[in-house]
């Protein structure tokens, strides 16, 4: 995942998905669904804590876009995307 910001102050969110090695996942986090669930949840949660941070300081609200790079997607990926929706807040 890879963040910036686009010249209006949104924040830009990047994720290739396709680039995940599914092997070294799979080797250190195994096949507990849930660690994976509660690690996503963090992160989208200090992401929603940093928005709300800069709309506080901007003043206004500022917007988050997500851009998901699907290339090189496979269905050991796929298996994968299911619990990441599942836990994410957008």
């Amino acid at each position: 995942m890879s963040l910036g910001s686009a010249r209006n102050g949104s924040v830009l969110r990047f994720e290739a998905w396709g680039e995940i090695d599914m092997q070294e996942l799979q080797r250190n986090w195994g096949t507990d669904e849930g660690r994976a669930r509660a690690v996503w949840g963090y992160l989208e949660e200090l992401q929603n804590i940093a928005v709300v941070e800069l709309s506080h300081r901007e003043q206004r609200v500022v917007t988050v876009t997500l851009l998901i790079d699907a290339g090189g997607l496979t269905t050991r990926h796929a298996k994968l995307v299911g619990p990441l929706q599942t836990a994410s807040v957008f």
